[in-house]
């Protein structure tokens, strides 16, 4: 795999190259570009169009680099990376090859870049408008919402006004089950609550309201073949090479409930408390039957306890010399503003931890530092980060629980999505840091109505567990809260056997979850596919991973070419054979439908090979 790159911050721009014919035009969003003197001319050769990195890029929302080391441009926007070696038939997305018929050339010491492969990487519609001779690069989200607001009434509303225009908008668009265009406009009205004075929780409000009502299809290749295997060996304490190992709160008999070997704990301990006088309990045992431990580290008293002293360094020591495979997890979920360690200045926070992370890595150099924010509120969690040097696992507390009240339907249905929430920081961190689920569960009983939801919990169960493995490669480590409930929440699978059947299931669901850090997983692999992404010319087995608020679908469709191949169960894996088409780029649609209605739609541009 090749290795993710930082933006550089080179000056890039081209000169028109005379030798090559057909000058163009190019448009962004709508918006022509006017090329300067400095910036070049786009051009086409070999019948591929290549045009200015940096004026097309930056107007499409990317920024650009140059790393000179790798002779390589780097086009950054949102989680995706797309990094253009100059002189190479390639591209990377995300340090994924994506093969390209003409390289990135430089011309006069400037860069020019394949538009449609790189700029399709990020989702853009690419095309041509023969009349004008124009590069037409569009991004469909940004003009739906710039044909809405180009009206000259809607120009003219205040902050508040747009706002509230979006959001009936958005309502009667979830209702008509365009559910993707319906998040479209709740967060766009996030960014206009955000304007107006005194409303920043209101524009948060909307801001979940567009996460929980947005649908798309993320589509997996299933397989054996090695060359697929996107899991990223790290080399930290307790860390599997190649799988998930599965692990619990401390002591709660998890492996004899599922006949399943959890090979890592979770226990909490106080910050001022002495390590040395639970070795009994906690450090020998795990020493003595190989069990990774998590500890999670926590300053009761509040984040000034937190010095470098003796307390601290003789707790490093002593930590280091158990001879066990530690993950400390200093101040757990520092951004939940209802830990007593909780602070909103998370510089404070940063500097504390800081303290910490220096002096274990001088005196117990063996154990491993993990930074495990809460799920929520999500929008902080970045700001909490200590820095790559000081952090070796990333991890993220992950419940589930029943909330009617965040119905973006209106129907007192929660509509949330486990197998969704670590997302967000495993796009940020997962190709850069190990990630580990430090500690989640699906409560049975809601807190917002006490009564028993089962159903609920037992379908989030298989489908998280199912989904694990598919869609984090570099998930290491998934410790299930298997304790006494807390604030009325309930998760102990043996008061629950449906549960506990769900989790059961979820876990055998792939060979990928381990019961110890040398075990090997068995060679199945999920390889998550984007447009012009390569797949071999033979039976595949394809399976998705569908979102919309409905999270209910009688059936997921895979149409290739006019013919149709249905599957009818998480993870709706399908086989489809493309021994007939290779050497040719195939589209294969990908809809959910409920009720007979298409939920969720897509369509990947494959190459067969």
């Amino acid at each position: 795999m090749k290795k993710k790159l930082i933006p550089a911050l080179a000056a890039m721009g081209v000169l028109f190259a005379a030798q090559s014919a057909f000058a163009l035009g190019v448009s962004v969003n709508g918006a022509k570009l006017n090329f300067s003197a400095s910036d070049g001319q786009p051009f086409i050769e070999n019948g591929r169009t290549l045009v200015p990195l940096r004026a097309t890029a930056e107007a499409y929302g990317a920024s650009v680099g140059f790393d000179p080391t790798t002779n390589a441009a780097i086009i950054t926007k949102d989680s995706v990376t797309v990094t253009v070696p100059i002189g190479e038939s390639a591209v990377y997305r995300n340090g994924e090859a994506i093969t390209n018929e003409v390289a990135a050339k430089i011309v006069d010491s400037r860069t020019y870049l394949p538009i449609r492969v790189v700029m399709e990487s990020f989702g853009a519609d690419v095309g041509w408008d023969a009349g004008s001779q124009t590069v037409t690069v569009n991004d469909p989200d940004v003009m739906y919402i710039n044909g809405i607001e180009s009206s000259s009434s809607f120009k003219s509303k205040n902050a508040t006004n747009k706002a509230l225009e979006l959001i009936g908008l958005g309502d009667a668009r979830a209702a008509a089950g365009e559910f993707h265009k319906a998040a479209l406009l709740y967060r766009r009205s996030s960014y206009y609550w955000s304007q107006a004075p005194g409303q920043s929780e209101t524009a948060l409000h909307y801001l979940y309201m567009a996460e929980y009502v947005d649908s798309d299809i993320r589509l997996y290749l299933k397989t054996d073949d090695e060359r697929y295997n996107r899991s990223l060996y790290f080399g930290e304490a307790g860390e599997p090479r190649n799988g998930i190992l599965l692990g619990s709160t401390y002591n709660t008999g998890i492996s004899e409930l599922t006949g399943f070997k959890h090979g890592a704990e979770l226990q909490y301990f106080d910050y001022g408390s002495d390590f040395s006088s639970q070795d009994s309990w906690y450090f020998r045992p795990a020493r003595e039957k190989g069990t990774v431990l998590e500890i999670a580290w926590q300053p009761n008293q509040g984040l000034d306890m937190v010095v470098e002293n003796d307390y601290l360094i003789e707790q490093a020591k002593y930590l280091e010399s158990t001879g066990c495979k530690i993950l400390l997890r200093f101040a757990n979920e520092m951004n939940d503003s209802t830990n007593v360690w909780y602070t909103p200045d998370y510089n404070k926070y940063i500097e504390k931890y800081r303290i910490v992370a220096n002096v274990f890595r001088k005196y117990a150099p063996s154990v491993a530092l993990v930074w495990a924010p809460n799920f929520y509120p999500y929008n902080t969690v970045d700001l909490y980060y200590p820095g790559d040097e000081y952090v070796d696992y990333v991890g993220l507390s992950v419940y589930q629980e029943y909330n009617p009240e965040n119905d973006p339907l209106g129907k007192g249905i929660d509509r949330g999505r486990w197998s969704s929430v670590l997302d967000r920081v495993y796009d940020t961190y997962g190709w850069k840091k190990p990630i580990i689920m430090a500690e989640g569960g699906c409560s049975y009983v809601s807190v917002w109505t006490g009564e028993n939801i089962t159903d609920f919990a037992v379908k989030q169960m298989e489908d998280y567990y199912t989904y694990l493995p598919i869609k984090y490669p570099n998930l290491k480590m998934a410790f299930i809260f298997n304790s006494q409930d807390w604030g009325g929440r309930e998760f102990r699978l043996a008061q629950n056997p449906a549960l506990l059947a769900a989790y059961i299931k979820g876990i055998n669901s792939s060979g990928r979850y381990v019961s110890s850090p040398n075990d090997v997983a068995t060679g199945e692999y999920y390889y998550e596919l984007h447009h012009n992404f390569t797949v071999p010319a033979e039976t595949i087995e394809l399976c998705s991973f569908i979102t919309a608020p409905l999270n209910d679908y009688d059936y997921v469709a895979y149409t290739v070419n006019g013919v149709t191949t249905a599957a009818y169960a998480i993870p709706y894996t399908a086989s489809i054979d493309l021994s007939a088409y290779s050497g040719q780029t195939v589209e294969v649609r990908v809809q959910a439908f409920t009720g007979g209605v298409a939920r969720a739609d897509e369509t990947f541009k494959l190459r067969v090979e």
